[in-house]
Order: C-alpha cells, then structure tokens, then sequence
C-alpha cells in the first residue's frame, strides 16, 4: 500500500495556475506532500476557516471546529450528507451551490467575517455532535447483537 495523490490535485494544480495567472495568488500554496489522515486532519485544525466540497474535508474541519463553507456536489443525486453533516453541525448558513458562484463568494466573505464567531459556536455544538455519533454506534452494536447476538 502506498500513498499517492488524488484525483483532485491535479485540477487544484490547474486551479493554482489559473489564479496566479490573474495576479491573486500571492499567499496561495498547495501541499504537495501525500499526508495519512492523521497528519492531514492536524493540519486542517491549525486553519482559520476551510472550504471544502468533499464530505471528508467538511467532516474534518467541522469536527476540528474549524469554520467550513461547505460546496454542495452542485449535481443529482442530491448530496444528501454534506447538507446533514451541515445541519447537524449546525452550520447549513455556509453551505452553498456551485452553480451559483456568487453564493460561493458570499458564503466565503460570511465565514472569513464571522469565523471566530463560528469557531466558538462549533466549539458549543460539536460535543453534542460527538454525543449524537457515539449513540448511533450503541445503536447499531444493539441491533447487531440483538440480531445475531
């Protein structure tokens, strides 16, 4: 088993490119190295806020209470987690369409402008959450047992 990059950077590559070209990358920086899920997810906690469309990388910055814009897959089927993970994070406020890249912008602009608000909200908010997952892994252990115990 060996670690290599994703299908997406590439197109964060492309996306660095077209950036630079217009003059607005002076502080943008892509990671090149390939990092395990640990040190991955101790990097995203030392950010001021994140932007994701992946559910891993929101579910990451949301449990790190890291403010997170989360992009909707924009598509069919309906990225039916994203928005619960949002909602129960209690954060639907910063989820938003791709199709609609004004209400990407905006969003951004929200969470930049609000993102110590946010970080004390989600620090509230994601012990409950913590509380809620670990109850829904009783739940299955029951039926699990209950079935086959």
């Amino acid at each position: 088993f060996e670690l290599q990059h994703g299908r997406d950077f590439p197109i964060i590559n492309q996306l660095l490119n077209v950036v630079k070209n217009r003059g607005k990358a002076n502080d943008v920086k892509i990671l090149e190295d390939i990092y395990d899920p640990w040190t991955t997810k101790a990097i995203i906690g030392n950010f001021d806020m994140l932007v994701s469309g992946r559910v891993h990388g929101a579910v990451a910055g949301l449990s790190l209470s890291v403010p997170t814009v989360i992009i909707d897959y924009g598509h069919e089927p309906k990225a039916h987690k994203l928005r619960g993970f949002a909602r129960v994070a209690d954060q639907e406020i910063l989820l938003c369409n791709p199709g609609e890249p004004n209400d990407i912008i905006e969003k951004i602009k929200l969470c930049w402008n609000s993102r110590i608000l946010l970080r004390e909200r989600l620090n509230a908010r994601i012990p409950f959450v913590r509380d809620l997952a670990r109850q829904n892994f009783r739940l299955v252990e029951e039926n699990i047992l209950q079935d086959y115990g």
